[in-house]
């Protein structure tokens, strides 16, 4: 059961969202909770599968297209077949999106910054992706892929989540 808490937590998030958008500002902020689920951290060593997390995520539009966003990734359950155990690793982004529209649902590019904190140390870099949001008045359904180069780690993530806008 524990598995499927991220993905609760972000259903949750986003239906309980459209109650709070008329106490809330301008719109141009949001946060957000996505479920990682798939992902795949590859070394020229190794290969690490990535069975759940989440992530948390603030972020702002800067105009109809664009917006920066800073996120904050925990990977809960790494099955390192190695090292014969479960291994937990974290990362951090800072990243852009531009939004190939300017309202309603709509796909979206993403390219950013990361740094990965696992076991065997820290791997910075490249992250991009892309990704699509559902929207539904202030709250957003979110589906992205990512790809990452970072220092020696190719890295690989599906999510899906809630956003919600205020």
């Amino acid at each position: 059961m524990r598995k499927y808490t991220p993905y609760l937590t972000a259903l949750l998030l986003t239906v309980s969202g459209a109650h709070a958008q008329n106490m809330l500002g301008d719109g141009q902020n949001y946060i957000g909770i996505t479920a990682l689920v798939d992902g795949e951290t590859e070394t020229s060593e190794r290969n690490v599968d990535m069975s759940s997390g989440y992530a948390l995520t603030y972020g702002r539009k800067l105009d109809k297209l664009i917006s920066a966003q800073i996120t904050y990734t925990n990977i809960a359950e790494v099955d390192d077949f190695y090292v014969d155990q479960d291994l937990e690793a974290d990362m951090f982004t800072i990243a852009g999106t531009y939004h190939l529209g300017a309202s309603g649902s709509q796909p979206f590019a993403k390219l950013g910054y990361a740094n990965l904190d696992a076991m065997n140390g820290n791997d910075e870099g490249l992250l991009y992706g892309i990704g699509y949001d559902i929207v539904f008045d202030n709250n957003t359904l979110r589906v992205s892929y990512t790809l990452g180069d970072l220092d020696d780690v190719d890295y690989e993530e599906l999510t899906i989540g809630g956003i919600m806008r205020f």
